[in-house]
Order: structure tokens, then sequence, then C-alpha cells
């Protein structure tokens, strides 16, 4: 799932510490583990036909002067291939979630796409996270050749290796097939190479890079909704009692019952403010991203059966604030935050430096913050999109002036939620929170599809309810419109 900017960097660690603080007392025994997630076996079977393979890429593949070159990693399954059957590249989520990835090499659509077109499955691990290390100390000079524009260009030079190396893929067509990132990824790679490209499946591509955008929190309430009355009832009170609280001047009341080590406001004044409440919206945030009855009334039952005495109480309870037994602290500084994470992810092989250079990557590149917009919604008004512009300027020296630029830059050359893609379907879950970041319904070409999951939200399509008759259906009409585009069927 796709979380916050702020929760990918610091919900690993949105631990306990035992005073005096100190690093090394850091204990996860925040509830964050308990989420509950599809299960995926994330090994690959040992008698699977999965190979592991390197390639070395261009550090810079827009200077010829520099020679500098890193090996990135990538997988392949060739167990239904024949010859000049397609190669379909499964381009991930996320960067960092190269784990969980290898599922859709032995399982799922992706793997049924390859049965079906005699095809090979190639997973490439992107630059700077797993084993694909480009530089091993994660400064903001080593960092900034994390970009889209990289990442594209390392596509197209494996594209052109596989079909160069082995005569086996010398005629082969290439389908993309992503979801969120990867999703995003496809669509820009195939307007940029139409000619590498035979067709893509993009689900949930976010394509409007922005500091703040207005509506998602808006989508996540109305998942919330669905929870029935008396848990929305329960949500909307707490967080105006949130609000009531900090009006007030009564954030003691708050450290006193979460067992907070700092004061609210601490160093960074209204920024902690905005801390504490991203962590509180990031729970409701994780469920809408995976939006599923059955998770929903999980949710639901917890909030309305947990024994106490206001419903503000409750939603710290969902995020296991009231667990918390001294002489142990919850660590609600942004400052303290900021010295941990950069104390523990400067290198590529630290504990968090997937965290760390993912972060570089949304402030540089790709700049989805889920913020509280107009302030309208049951969420409040006080989680705000200078919050993230203060994090990328304090981590890596980014203005807001300066993304804004870079976001507005990015757009004119990618086309926003207007790019030219042929042969494309994108599908998007009714639910998602970022669906008025995808591709606009008038832009999409006479060759290409567009479908709306109904019920669903980020990428279920792609990894959830994969035997229902409406998935079998949806699958049934992609898999047409690619038999079309490879020229099987004159339909």
């Amino acid at each position: 799932m796709k979380f916050l900017i702020f929760t990918i960097l610091f919900l690993p660690f949105i631990n306990s510490i035992e005073i005096p603080l100190s690093k090394t007392t850091i204990i996860d025994i925040i509830l964050r583990n308990r989420l509950p997630k599809p299960t995926i076996n994330k090994e690959i079977p040992q008698n699977s036909s999965v190979t592991e393979h390197w390639i070395q890429q261009r550090v810079n593949h827009f200077d010829p002067q520099n020679t500098q070159t890193f090996n990135q990693r990538y997988f392949i399954n060739d167990e239904f291939f024949q010859p000049d059957g397609p190669i379909i590249f499964y381009l991930h989520e996320t960067p960092y979630e190269q784990g969980q990835a290898k599922y859709y090499l032995t399982s799922g659509p992706v793997h049924d796409l390859a049965n079906e077109f005699n095809g090979v499955i190639v997973l490439p691990h992107h630059r700077y996270f797993d084993e694909s290390v480009v530089f091993e100390e994660l400064t903001i000079e080593n960092l900034r050749f994390l970009t889209v524009n990289q990442a594209l260009e390392d596509l197209a030079h494996l594209i052109f290796n596989l079909r160069s190396s082995d005569s086996r893929y010398l005629n082969s067509s290439v389908i993309l097939v992503g979801w969120d990132y990867g999703a995003s990824l496809a669509i820009w790679f195939s307007q940029r190479y139409p000619h590498l490209v035979t067709g893509i499946w993009a689900s949930g591509a976010r394509l409007n890079p922005q500091i703040g955008h207005d509506e998602p929190v808006h989508y996540v309430e109305n998942v919330m909704r669905r929870g029935g009355e008396e848990c929305f009832a329960r949500i909307e009170n707490g967080f105006r009692q949130f609000e009531e609280m900090f009006a007030n001047n009564q954030s003691n009341i708050l450290r006193r019952k979460f067992n907070f080590c700092f004061p609210l406001p601490y160093t960074h004044g209204d920024f902690d403010i905005e801390y504490f409440y991203e962590i509180m919206v990031t729970v409701f945030y994780a469920y809408a991203q995976v939006y599923d009855g059955f998770y929903l009334d999980i949710v639901c039952n917890q909030l309305l059966n947990v024994p106490v005495e206001n419903d503000w109480e409750a939603i710290g309870y969902l995020y296991g604030l009231l667990n918390i037994p001294p002489p142990l602290c919850y660590p609600n500084s942004v400052e303290y935050q900021f010295d941990y994470v950069q104390e523990l992810g400067n290198t590529a092989s630290s504990e968090y430096g997937f965290a760390y250079a993912f972060t570089y990557f949304e402030c540089a590149n790709f700049g989805f913050f889920l913020n509280s917009g107009n302030g309208t919604s049951i969420f409040g008004s006080r989680f705000t999109k200078e919050f993230f512009a203060h994090i990328c300027n304090v981590l890596f020296g980014f203005t807001e002036d300066q993304m804004t630029e870079n976001f507005e830059l990015f757009n004119t050359i990618h086309g926003g939620r207007r790019p030219l893609v042929r042969n494309a379907y994108f599908t998007v879950g009714e639910l998602y929170a970022w669906i008025d970041q995808t591709i606009e319904r008038d832009a999409v070409h006479s060759t290409s599809f567009y479908e709306i999951v109904p019920n669903r939200s980020l990428h279920t399509e792609l990894s959830l309810s994969l035997f229902s008759d409406d998935f079998l259906e949806l699958k049934g009409r992609i898999f047409a419109a690619i038999r079309r585009w490879l020229g099987l069927t004159t339909n």
C-alpha cells in the first residue's frame, strides 16, 4: 500500500523510547504491523522458473562524459515463454517494496498474462533500492540521480539489452504492467518510447505531482462513511475534540494520556502538531487504500468496542498510543525524528536507507503528499502542504518555491493528466484517494481504455479478489485488448 511520504519515513520507527533519550533504546511497540494486509508469499518457490540477473546501468544517462555505473538487479520468469512471445515487465507500486513484488512473478494476474500469451515476466528493481545500489553514501549530491527520467532510461536500456543479448526475445513485443508509481512509470515510458512498447496496463497511475491536493483526504473520509454512522461519528467527534484541545491550549492532556516524550508544540512549533495529525490520519488512510468491507469492519469494531470515555482516546487506541507503559514514552517531536532518520538512513545499507532515499525521491519528483487540503474534511485542517515542504527543506534543502517549479516543469514535460499514450488499459478504483490525479477521461486515446472498478480502492484488481466474478470479467476485457495489440485477433 502506498502510505504518506512522512509515514514512509517515520512509521517504521514510530517507536517508544525510554528516558533518558537514547537512540539505542528505541523499540517498536506501535501497532503498525497489525494493520491487516493481503496475505502474500514474498518468497520465490525454489522449483519455479525464476532466475536472478544483473545489468550494468549508467549512473547518469544524460551526461556522456560521466562514466560511473551501477548494477541493477532484475528477475525473470520464463516458465511459459515461447519464441517471439511478449516480454511482460511488472513495475511495482513503490521502488522500495521489492520483496512483495516478487509475488507477481509466480502468482496473480501478471503471471496469468504470461501464461495466456506465452510471455516472459521481467521484474526490474528500481535504482537506489533493494540491491540496485547506486551509491552507498546517500548524500544530497549522490541522490540527485534518483529521478523518474533516469529510471525511464534504465528501463529502455534493459529492454534493448534483453533483445540484443538473447535471440529468443529479438522479435518480442513489450507489455508494461504497473500500479500506483509503477503505473505512472509505464505511462511516462510509453509516451517517451512508443516504438519500444506494444501496450500497457496501468492501475491507479498518479500523473499530476504537486505539493498539495485538496481531494484525497475527502476520499478517505468517504471510505470511512462505509463503516456505518456510529463508527463515522466516533472518528468525526474524535478529530473535532483534537481540534478543540489544541485551540484551548490543552495539548498537555494528550501528552499525559498518550505518554508523549515532548510537549506539543515543541522545537518545530506548529509542525509538531501537524506531525501528530499525520500520525492520527495515517491509520485511516492506510485502511482506505486497501478498502475492503472486512478490513473496515475490523477498524470500526476496534473504535467502537474499546473501553474509553472519549472519542479521541479511541483513535489513539487504534494507533496503539494507549499501550505505552512507563518509563517508555512516544517520541512525538519532529526534531527527534529528523535526527533519527538522518542517523539511521544516510547510507544505502542502513536500516532506513530506503526510506531516506524514497523521501528524497518524493520531494524531488513525485510530490503526492496527503494533507488537509481546504480543511473541510472530518480530519480537520492541521496537516498542511507546508508541513511536507518543511520536511523536504530540513532534510534536503528544497524550498517550497523550488518544489513547485520542479513539479510544474515535470508536468509540462510528461503531460500532467493528459499524456499521449496509445494501447493502454487504465484502471482505477472508485474509492482510490488519488483518483482525481489519474488520467483525464477525455485524454484517453482511441486505442486505449479507461475503467473505474466499483467499490475498490488502490490496485485491488491487481492484488485482491482475484477470483471474484467482477475481477474475472475485468481481466477478460484487459486480456482481450492486449490480444488485439499483439495482433492475435482481427476484432
